[in-house]
């Protein structure tokens, strides 16, 4: 607060206070004749030393405010209410009590009042007395008759005319401790996999041109190859149906276009898969479509079962998909016996191809999950599916069952025989999970116009180099188109 003579001629003022100070009844009345605000005129007085008996407000004045001052009370509600009470006979309207107390109106405003006024009568009494050395002597006797006197309530309601704030004012949080890193449990032993299906590698042959046209999405196997690098996976699963082999089916009638394409798709898909080898150990599992090659050996060439070369007799059999493909020449595990090509990961986890197909979305995952009880990551229906139900073990604790297909790598355009318009998605998931335990991770990623995001990279996929690779392929040539 700045010095209240800054600005102000007050041995000026301080005169002219002294001439109209007998008529006044308070300072504050004094400093509405001087034009002073109330607060600034008492905080000079007591800054310059004034006070009321040298400014000539008399002792009769002091008296009354003496005796008015018994008779107020004040009472606050919080910072921004407050009430003043009076009772007695000298002050009978709110501007007198405002007055009396010394409100700053500047700061305070009346919400109501009331004012109450009655008569009480009391017999007078003169008091004669005089004290001497401590005894008192005189007289006291009363007049005789009565007088009626007029009492007065002033009762006022104030409240700020800016209220102040009733809580702390709100302030940012100001987060001053480092975070804790996150609590990592030592020797837990947890594998990153990828898992992917569904390929159908094959192809279909123009027979005016001899391009072969493929079954299986470059671009869609270009991507899953990307996230694998990019996550640095620790081993890479494949849910089947790596195949297509429309020729060995007698489910339905085989145009000519795809007659002689098996060759190129045992190629291309052996390439495809050492990719995938040299980057982690990989596993395929068997599917319903590899399953036509046995069934049609034992249907229409039993002479041929399990038939082995001389010199391979620790290889699988001549006519099977895994010699087929060499898949012991790239270090691939084949998982058969489909459809009961189960592979635990864990104690709540399991890979399979899968034999259930629904055709609305999303019925496959949910007839998995309600007849399982672990998770299941299947093949089969091409559809990118998750449904999540709830199982409790033996000691009642809930624990989450799922069904989750994550998609297929083969074309979605009704090129792969038997579909004419599939409501398929290329997709894959990269799966984290406990070994010897129970828990895991999976995250699914669905492919769109061929990109897909990782981490915060937009991957894009490309078959160049692809095509380059697989047309290179010793003594085998042949012109593809997407």
């Amino acid at each position: 607060m700045s010095k209240p003579t800054r600005g102000r001629d007050w041995p000026l003022i301080l005169k002219q206070a002294e001439q109209l100070a007998p008529t006044c009844a308070s300072v504050a009345a004094l400093s509405r004749l001087l034009e002073l605000p109330p607060s600034t005129l008492k905080d000079a007085m007591r800054r310059l030393k004034v006070t009321r008996v040298s400014l000539g407000l008399g002792i009769e004045l002091q008296r009354l405010d003496e005796e008015a001052g018994r008779n107020v009370t004040t009472a606050t509600e919080g910072q921004n209410r407050m009430t003043i009470s009076y009772k007695g006979p000298r002050i009978v309207n709110p501007e007198q009590l405002l007055e009396f107390c010394e409100i700053d109106t500047t700061v305070w405003e009346v919400d109501h009042f009331v004012v109450n006024k009655w008569e009480v009568g009391a017999k007078p009494v003169m008091r004669d007395l005089k004290w001497h050395r401590g005894e008192m002597s005189g007289v006291v006797q009363s007049s005789g008759g009565l007088v009626v006197e007029p009492l007065f309530q002033v009762k006022l309601w104030m409240k700020r005319i800016e209220p102040l704030a009733q809580f702390p004012t709100i302030q940012p949080i100001n987060v001053t401790t480092p975070i804790t890193p996150p609590t990592v449990l030592k020797g837990a032993d947890v594998r990153r996999a990828m898992v992917w299906g569904d390929p159908h590698f094959g192809f279909k042959r123009n027979i005016r041109t001899g391009v072969l046209q493929p079954f299986h999405s470059r671009a869609a196997l270009d991507l899953i190859l990307q996230l694998a690098v990019a996550a640095e996976v620790d081993e890479v699963h494949v849910l089947g149906d790596l195949l297509d082999l429309p020729e060995w089916s007698d489910k339905f009638l085989t145009s000519p276009e795809m007659y002689e394409c098996l060759q190129p798709a045992l190629l291309e898909c052996h390439w495809w898969l050492a990719q995938f080898a040299q980057l982690a150990p990989t596993s395929v599992h068997q599917g319903n479509h590899e399953l036509r090659l046995d069934n049609a050996i034992l249907r229409h060439l039993r002479a041929a079962y399990e038939i082995r070369a001389a010199d391979e007799m620790e290889l699988p059999p001549a006519l099977s998909v895994q010699r087929l493909l060499a898949l012991h020449q790239i270090g691939v595990e084949w998982i058969g016996d489909y459809p009961a090509d189960f592979q635990d990961l864990n104690s709540k986890l399991r890979l399979l191809h899968g034999k259930t197909h629904r055709s609305a979305p999303g019925a496959t995952a949910q007839a998995v999950a309600k007849e399982s009880d672990v998770t299941q990551v299947f093949g089969h229906v091409h559809r990118v599916e998750w449904v999540t139900v709830s199982r409790r073990d033996e000691r009642g604790v809930v624990y989450p069952v799922v069904g989750f297909s994550p998609g297929c790598a083969c074309y979605l355009d009704g090129r792969v025989p038997g579909q004419k318009r599939p409501n398929w998605q290329n997709g894959c998931a990269i799966i984290e999970y406990e070994v010897g335990g129970t828990l895991f991770t999976i995250a699914p990623f669905v492919f769109t116009d061929d990109h897909v995001i990782f981490q915060g990279d937009l991957l894009c996929a490309g078959d160049d180099e692809v095509l380059h690779a697989v047309e290179q392929t010793p003594n085998w040539t042949w012109a593809t188109e997407k």
